[in-house]
């Protein structure tokens, strides 16, 4: 038995074995569920569907806010700022939940995620909804990752997958509802709208937190010993915030082909100068880490591997849409359409694989089968999509994403089983950054490959013609295919899926990736 944590000593001894669990670890605080804390939880996944619907909602209102301040050149930064937010609030929540209980954290992050939006909504020049967007995203990333926290701690690991998996059904339907009823707000009243009716629901989570949810209890009983200052690492916090701040500049410039590319360079050597600085303040100096550094060594694998399974997924969903629109005419709404066939995969995916879990009491195995499914149907994806589609192939997005929802279910109840309770929250909330890097990560990337490549082509395959730079302009700006001269339109479809199929390799080199890391991790029985 080891001691408690004194002002020298880390909640977490920095060379514990993290995967070595004893075996009561693994259960459950209290025997059974009761129906108050069940309403609570809940309660807690209607602010899941809240942050899931605001996402989508901006998404396709971030342009119109932006002019609406005639900055449209800027829109991305309103984007840019949730992400922001989100990314650097997740693993300070999951410290703070570790250390004083699961309802403060939770609570706070209602109350920032209501003024983020009140402030969004009643601003008076772009650069106040943008810090209400990183208020919001503050709140965001508590809402989300603090309800699987609480599932853990009241459901049994082989309970877990199945559990979460209806989080993910609600995030889902969180934002395909979102999207729609952002656009018809916006269109009807304007979008300020948008923002403000979201913080009466928020407020709603925060009563229905405190009232059914249990009373805060920190999970280390020395913490009212210990001062907030000496319990929480404020230079590591203020590293990583710089480093995750630079990266997404970074991003934002490498998505802009007018930016230059020493200035983009210099933010990226930033970021991964203050990540490393970040590392070392964890590793060395930090009295109680942000993030232990035990767990990052133990995890690494399981956590590279979100990382890949997101750059891959987002890189082909975010260009579905895109596709049929320039390859097919299609309107926004039938685009839409062709998204259908990726959530019921992902949902499918999800709860198939808890069910499994919960019989079975493994995950290895699945998760290599699932690997592999989503390797035949991405690289599918890559080799017939780049001539054109017909619509039965066009299903191949739903076998695809049906392997990313059995993955996410069958990873998070990895991590799960090979981390100690006391670390839960933060092990939870590192599992959701390296989710938010990846998502953000195949979007550009993605985005980029095909914008470049297809800028290239067309100024090879128009050259003759005489306004060519306006031409090439208005199809990297504005899908549709009929701002296009007719004549024209033949050779810009082939150009976009020509510039196409290099994009949709790169799900199939993630995936790939992916594939020995899932081998070599080794399995916890889950109980």
């Amino acid at each position: 038995m080891t001691a408690g944590p004194t002002e020298t000593t880390s909640l977490l001894p920095r060379e514990e074995g993290i995967r070595e669990r004893p075996k009561n670890d693994s259960k459950p605080a209290d025997a059974g569920l009761s129906w108050k804390r069940l309403l609570g939880i809940i309660g807690a996944l209607l602010g899941v569907f809240l942050a899931g619907a605001d996402e989508s909602m901006v998404l396709v209102t971030y342009q119109a806010i932006a002019s609406h301040f005639k900055q449209l050149g800027d829109s991305p930064w309103v984007l840019a700022g949730y992400n922001l937010g989100y990314c650097v609030a997740l693993p300070v929540y999951g410290k703070l939940s570790d250390t004083y209980g699961r309802q403060i954290p939770l609570v706070v992050s209602y109350c920032l995620f209501s003024g983020g939006c009140i402030l969004s909504g009643t601003a008076a020049a772009l650069w106040q909804v943008i810090a209400g967007r990183v208020i919001t995203g503050i709140g965001a990333a508590g809402m989300v990752a603090l309800v699987c926290v609480l599932i853990t701690d009241n459901v049994s690991p082989s309970q877990v997958a199945i559990t979460r998996s209806y989080v993910n059904m609600v995030s889902v339907f969180g934002r395909v509802l979102g999207g729609p009823i952002g656009a018809f707000i916006t269109d009807s009243v304007g979008w300020q709208l948008s923002f403000v009716v979201q913080a009466p629901t928020a407020i709603m989570c925060c009563i229905i937190s405190i009232v059914l949810l249990p009373p805060a209890k920190p999970m280390d009983k020395n913490v009212k010993k210990i001062p907030l200052r000496k319990r929480v690492d404020f230079l590591g916090i203020a590293m990583f915030a710089i480093s995750i701040t630079t990266f997404l500049v970074a991003l934002r410039l490498l998505g802009d082909h007018e930016a230059s590319t020493s200035i983009t360079i210099l933010f990226g050597a930033v970021s991964v100068v203050f990540g490393a600085f970040f590392l070392v303040v964890e590793t060395y100096y930090a009295r109680e880490p942000v993030i232990p550094p035990g767990l990052l060594k133990s995890m690494a694998g399981p956590y590279a591997v979100q990382v890949l399974l997101q750059v891959g997924a987002f890189a082909n969903l975010t260009n579905i849409a895109p596709y049929f629109i320039r390859t097919t005419g299609a309107s926004n709404t039938r685009a839409a359409i062709y998204l259908a066939p990726v959530f019921v995969g992902f949902t499918t995916g999800s709860v198939t694989s808890g069910y499994i879990i919960r019989k079975t009491h493994r995950y290895k195995t699945l998760s290599i089968i699932s690997v592999l499914l989503g390797l035949i149907f991405f690289t599918l994806i890559a080799v017939r999509w780049r001539t054109g589609v017909s619509s039965w192939e066009s299903l191949y997005v739903l076998p695809a994403f049906l392997s990313f929802g059995l993955l996410l279910s069958t990873t998070f109840t990895g991590l799960i089983a090979c981390t100690p309770k006391s670390i839960h929250a933060t092990a939870i909330c590192v599992y959701y950054l390296c989710q938010q890097v990846g998502t953000m990560l195949g979007t550009v990337l993605s985005s980029l490959t095909i914008e470049t490549i297809l800028r290239e082509v067309l100024k090879i395959r128009l050259q003759d013609i005489p306004n060519k730079k306006e031409i090439i302009e208005r199809v990297l700006h504005d899908s549709n295919p009929s701002i296009i001269p007719e004549a024209l339109r033949s050779i810009v479809r082939s150009s976009y899926l020509y510039s196409f199929q290099f994009a949709a390799f790169l799900p199939v080199i993630t995936t790939a990736m992916v594939l020995p890391l899932m081998a070599i991790d080794r399995e916890v029985e889950v109980e």
